[in-house]
């Protein structure tokens, strides 16, 4: 496969899959849009999180600058509605990478400014 995809998992309170989705060539600078579909499945499922899914077609499974920088913004608008991104995994060939055991899923930090 040339194209890299995502793949949403919806979970609910207990954990059920409660929902999914694929999106396409959403991680190669199609990105803005992206936020909005993972929110709107989230509320349509009644979702508590999800899990996402991507693959890397070059076969590394390593995430680039680009996943990182994606990803915290997701896991950021999806807190910041309620939702919890429980992980981001990166597949590639037979190997798979957790963004979240990289210690990458988190959200930037808000600038506070000096006090």
């Amino acid at each position: 496969m040339t194209t890299e995809i995502l793949v949403q998992i919806c979970y609910d309170g207990q954990g059920r899959c409660c929902g999914t989705q694929v999106l396409f060539n959403v991680l190669g600078g199609a990105f803005a849009g992206c936020h909005r579909a993972l929110v709107e499945r989230g509320f349509a499922t009644r979702a508590r999180g999800y899990l996402l899914v991507h693959n890397h077609p070059s076969g590394r499974a390593l995430p680039s600058s680009q996943d990182i920088g994606a990803t915290r913004a997701i896991v950021a608008v999806s807190g910041a509605v309620g939702f919890e991104v429980g992980d981001h995994l990166i597949v590639a060939g037979r190997d798979a990478v957790s963004m979240r055991r990289l210690g990458a899923l988190r959200a930037r930090p808000r600038h506070t400014g000096d006090k």
